[in-house]
């Protein structure tokens, strides 16, 4: 391991940022730890969409202190656990947990987002009844999504005639638009480009129907897992590096149209902006606070988590 030097400059203050309310986001910037100096760069991958969103305003303030390949499909994710290629992966919280149960090698940092799923419609005064009795496109299938919104039928008493699984959102965003009668699950930011198109669009947030039935605050959906060979190695960097992303995921809330325009800067496009991003429900919460939000959606079906709750080491303590 690298040396590490010390530079005693003088006395230095620490100030910890207030808690925001739920629908509050603190646009004061964390201060950064700065004891150590430590020139390591943190190699960061990430889907694109939300993620990247969160991690924008980071790599654009940062860019050279970091080695970041941003845009990854879904289904690239997964073995970057194994192979250890990279410091900081973000990813969803199933998956991690899934990798963690195999192998110990990531633990999760933060999450990142909080729910981008909405149950959408062209038809006239559509609400969570309308579902009754009608057929329900969505995605997901045999993952996440589908317990979720399992649970919220069961809960409500809602029961499809039909439940038709498709591979993607980008599916059930192309059913949504094309026909006036269909009844989809559809994720943001394509909700927001299918309501630019088709005005009589209406949407039903499912976090805020998750909230209703599960005494939760919204659900764990993405976060950012961090080697533990690397905190072991490079603790302090560790620890800048989720300062900044806090900073950076509050900058997205705020400032959605700023956050878009990084983001392209990652090759990364976020159609309309204003409203999408909003709607992506960036919150950046620490681990250990998400506990009990994670075992929630653990109890509604273990295997989507490698069979059972993972264990408190999975929380990174900071």
């Amino acid at each position: 391991m690298k040396k590490i030097f010390f530079s005693i400059i003088g006395v230095l203050s620490l100030f910890l940022v207030a808690c925001q309310g739920n629908n509050e986001v603190s646009t004061t910037a964390p201060v950064e730890p700065t004891v150590e100096e430590d020139s390591y760069k943190l190699k960061l991958a990430t889907p694109g969409g939300a993620p990247a969103v969160s991690a924008a305003e980071l790599l654009h303030t940062y860019k050279d202190e970091y080695i970041f390949n941003v845009g990854l499909a879904p289904q690239a994710l997964a073995p970057l656990f194994s192979n250890k290629e990279y410091d900081v992966i973000v990813a969803p919280i199933n998956m991690g947990a899934i990798q963690y149960s195999k192998n110990n090698n990531y633990v999760l940092g933060s999450v990142l987002t909080w729910g981008n799923l909405y149950l959408a419609s062209q038809r006239e005064g559509f609400k969570l009844e309308g579902i009754n009795n009608n057929e329900f496109i969505y995605f997901g299938e045999n993952s996440v999504n589908e317990a979720i919104i399992l649970d919220i039928f069961e809960k409500k008493n809602i029961t499809p005639s039909k439940l038709t699984a498709l591979e993607s959102t980008q599916l059930t965003q192309a059913k949504l638009i094309s026909d006036s009668n269909a009844i989809c699950l559809v994720a943001e930011p394509l909700l927001s480009v299918a309501m630019s198109k088709k005005p009589n669009i209406t949407a039903i947030s499912v976090q805020e129907l998750f909230k209703e039935v599960s005494g939760q605050d919204g659900f764990a959906q993405a976060g950012a897992f961090i080697k533990v060979d690397t905190i072991n190695e490079h603790k302090m960097v560790v620890n800048k590096f989720l300062t900044r992303l806090e900073a950076s995921s509050s900058f997205a809330s705020a400032n959605p149209a700023k956050a878009a325009e990084y983001a392209k800067e990652l090759e990364v496009t976020v159609p309309a902006p204003a409203k999408s991003i909003p709607n992506c429900n960036i919150k950046f919460t620490k681990a250990k606070a998400c506990k009990s939000a994670i075992e929630y959606l653990v109890e509604l079906n273990p295997k989507y988590f490698g069979g059972a709750k993972p264990i408190d080491a999975f929380y990174y303590e900071g």
